[in-house]
């Protein structure tokens, strides 16, 4: 897994934007996915990820259960281990836990500001001219005490950054700690947002964490992890479709180097720019791109999908 870097530039236009609690939505595109794949434990508190902010409740008593929505921005160190913490693990991601105690003010980077029940992962994109929007990632148990105590991560979506807007569970997005391990760790991949998701200046995804079954708070929770974060996209070609209509066809990795897959079996082609066809397909789940060259191709299934894929 790559480390990510962030430059001073970035760095300055995020912390300047935490007053209101927004970040610089990352520009998606087929060529520029957005990959989040390490957190440095000794970052400082209220710095965060490209396009992304962490949250916590706003109440430091109160266990986070199904209706809670975490709308405060967690402004604490991340190499905590103990109380309510938000903790990088290097190139694993970053942890979760909730406990009966808070970080203190002196832990956290804000005057009078204590780390509380924790919270979510919440990212900024623009999905202006994509479509088909790929979402993967990996969520894990990285402690696991007390069976009694269910934890959740949900992925969830809306496509503005109003605080008041209402927040939609995207289906495949679901991660439970019940009946696992210590150490489980599971892969979410080719989850294809809605297309009222497509072509927006402002997408925003959180995956977001509570107590699935005991508002109490005894016991010892659950550390959830979460890693390897890829957001992909296709060129907005203005043909969507809907689960009503068909599965939706999704086309991965996008951009691509060695071969494409699909998410169905179908039959189609690849056409250059200039409509001349460069790979024809019958049935298949995956095309080969031996001899193709660098560019921009369209790619037609005979169901009449159309998809723009970049190959690099």
């Amino acid at each position: 897994m790559k480390k990510i870097y962030l430059s001073f530039a970035l760095v300055v236009s995020i912390v300047t934007a935490l007053s209101a609690q927004t970040v610089t939505p990352w520009a998606l595109s087929p060529t520029n996915s957005y990959s989040f794949t390490s957190w440095d434990p000794n970052s400082a508190g209220g710095t965060y990820p490209p396009s992304m902010l962490f949250k916590q409740y706003t109440t430091g008593s109160t266990e986070p259960v199904v209706t809670a929505d975490p709308t405060e921005t967690w402004r604490c160190v991340y190499n905590a281990t103990v109380r309510c913490y938000i903790t990088g693990k290097g190139d694993s991601g970053v942890v979760f836990r909730n406990a009966g105690g808070s970080l203190n003010a002196a832990q956290c980077n804000n005057g009078g500001i204590t780390g509380k029940q924790v919270g979510a992962a919440l990212l900024t994109l623009s999905t202006t001219n994509c479509q088909s929007v790929n979402v993967s990632f990996k969520a894990g148990t990285l402690i696991q005490t007390d069976s009694t105590q269910v934890y959740e991560m949900v992925l969830q979506g809306r496509t503005d950054s109003a605080t008041a807007s209402a927040w939609t569970d995207i289906a495949g997005g679901l991660y439970s700690t019940s009946g696992v391990a210590a150490g489980t760790i599971q892969s979410f991949s080719n989850i294809v947002l809605p297309s009222s998701f497509n072509n927006l200046p402002i997408v925003q995804l959180r995956w977001r964490i509570y107590n699935f079954d005991d508002a109490s708070g005894g016991g010892t929770r659950p550390a959830i992890l979460l890693d390897d974060i890829n957001v992909t996209a296709d060129l907005f070609t203005g043909i969507s479709y809907t689960a009503n209509d068909k599965v939706i066809l999704s086309v991965y990795p996008n951009p691509a180097s060695d071969n494409i897959s699909f998410n169905k079996a179908i039959s189609g082609k690849m056409l250059d720019v200039s409509g001349r066809e460069v790979v024809s397909f019958q049935n298949a789940m995956n095309v080969s791109l031996a001899g193709i060259s660098t560019g921009i191709y369209t790619l037609h299934s005979t169901t009449g999908e159309v998809v723009k894929v970049s190959v690099k």
